[in-house]
């Protein structure tokens, strides 16, 4: 009698590991899971008209002007062999500035006072 219940002793102990194991491996698999779950955070982003600070921290050396809050970049190529009529026209340069912090509608960095301007492109 005593062999049947160290054998039934030997068989709970068994049980007993078998619960264990079966146990470590559902809580490492959720563990997993858990791990693998993306939980980033959502990044957004919002666009804005390029200022003159911008525009010439892109290009140093551009030649730009400000008009009515846009930035317009001249010295386009085949902009340049465009012809001007009326309706393209938007103003003369008013100032002159070399620090993008100076400029106001109606100023530029290379074009002269006084120059005519047309819409052609927004940088």
């Amino acid at each position: 009698m005593n062999k049947v219940v160290d054998f039934l002793r030997l068989n709970e102990v068994g049980d007993i590991s078998k619960k264990k194991d079966s146990l470590l491996i559902v809580v490492l698999f959720s563990l997993f899971l858990v791990a693998c779950n993306e939980t980033g955070t959502e990044d957004t982003s919002t666009s804005e008209k390029p200022d003159a600070a911008e525009a010439l921290r892109l290009n140093n050396q551009a030649d730009i002007f400000q008009w009515e809050g846009n930035i317009f970049q001249t010295e386009i190529e085949w902009i340049d062999e465009l012809e001007m009529n009326e309706d393209q026209y938007i103003g003369d340069i008013q100032f002159s500035a070399t620090k993008a912090e100076d400029f106001k509608n109606g100023t530029a960095n290379h074009l002269p006072i006084g120059a005519k301007q047309k819409n052609v492109m927004i940088f």
